[in-house]
């Protein structure tokens, strides 16, 4: 078995809501697999290709996970932190054309992002 070199979090508001979570249950049971899979493979590699992590145009410490879904462009977005070697989920997306749906989820990531760096902890979860 091999050891994670990162851990993984999920962004959670006041109520301990977790949209992340939220917007897993709604894809279908393959690509929830292929999401869970995929994370698992980064959270044991050192470094991420490109190809599987990208950061946005506008904002490069926002990242989107590229992922291959069934019939879908899966597009969940995160970033590093808030501790090392840690990277937080911060929100479920996916890409049609050259969009995200939902429309607003680089500007959420974003403030998400802001939140857990100024309050660490209080805005995480693992995740599981």
């Amino acid at each position: 078995m091999v050891d994670n070199i990162w851990k993984f979090k999920v962004f959670v508001r006041d109520n301990q809501v977790c949209d992340f979570e939220d917007w897993i249950k709604d894809q279908t049971t393959e690509d929830r697999a292929k999401i869970r899979i995929f994370i698992n493979r980064l959270m044991i590699m050192d470094s991420w290709p490109p190809k599987l992590v990208l950061p946005l145009t506008n904002n490069s410490k926002i990242n989107e996970l590229r992922i291959k879904g069934k019939k879908v462009q899966l597009r969940p977005l995160g970033c590093h932190g808030p501790g090392r070697k840690e990277f937080t989920l911060l929100i479920g997306a996916k890409e049609q054309g050259d969009s995200f749906v939902p429309k607003d989820a680089p500007l959420r990531a974003r403030e998400r992002r802001d939140l857990i760096m100024a309050n660490g902890e209080r805005y995480t979860k693992d995740y599981e």
